[in-house]
């Protein structure tokens, strides 16, 4: 019994210590990241509030990435669910999924389902790389959902049927507004539970999450005000 009641503690104490360089790492490459940017382009960062309408601006979210300046977005809410929560909103079921060649097991226990609005009022750049708006917490990011981000916009699951295809799911990675208008997405990110203790995960709607939309020359970041 003392023999089992070790091995129980030893494997315990290794799934904690990879936790824990886990968020390590994320923490250095996010700090790594952050010093680079403010080394070679001087970024400064500016905060804002969710209700706000907030540009891009002639800043970037990658180093070679297209111009989004006169774009804007405005975060009107977000919130902590479940699988079975968003994809009962989505009106997805077992079968719909399975149609889409996707099998539920393979999806995100909780999820955080961001709504907001994207305008472009005068932009003629290709659009804004969805993928590349990045959901944080204090010391963790959140792993942006293409497939979920699909499901949740008719929009992008009626261009992955039609144009990307079953076996790619690439059709939320970017989103062209003609000039003088304005689409409604909604963005989810997945939280790993590894991450989490047994009380934090149950109650993740208490974390302090970010949105970042751009990051230099000005670094923009929305304040969160999860439900």
């Amino acid at each position: 019994m003392r023999r089992i009641e070790m091995k129980f503690r030893n494997k315990s104490i290794i799934i904690f210590t990879v936790i824990v360089l886990a968020t390590a790492a994320t923490v250095i490459a996010n700090y790594r990241v952050t010093r680079f940017l403010e080394d070679h382009y001087g970024v400064n960062q500016q905060y804002y509030s969710m209700g706000e309408i907030v540009p891009f601006g002639d800043n970037y979210l990658e180093l070679h990435s297209a111009s989004m300046d006169g774009y804007a977005v405005c975060v009107e809410s977000a919130e902590v669910l479940t699988c079975d929560e968003l994809l009962a909103q989505l009106g997805q079921t077992e079968d719909s999924l399975s149609a889409l060649k996707i099998t539920k097991s393979d999806l995100a226990e909780k999820v955080c389902l961001v709504s907001l609005t994207l305008a472009n009022d005068n932009c003629s750049g290709p659009g804004v790389p969805l993928s590349e708006l990045h959901l944080s917490g204090v010391n963790y990011d959140l792993f942006f959902d293409n497939t979920l981000t699909t499901l949740a916009n008719s929009f992008l699951l009626e261009r992955y049927q039609n144009e990307v295809g079953s076996s790619d799911q690439s059709g939320a990675m970017g989103v062209h507004l003609d000039q003088g208008t304005e689409r409604r997405i909604y963005l989810v990110y997945d939280f790993f539970k590894g991450y989490f203790s047994a009380n934090r995960w149950n109650h993740l709607e208490s974390e302090n999450l970010t949105l970042d939309i751009t990051y230099f020359p000005e670094k923009r970041t929305i304040e969160l005000d999860v439900k």
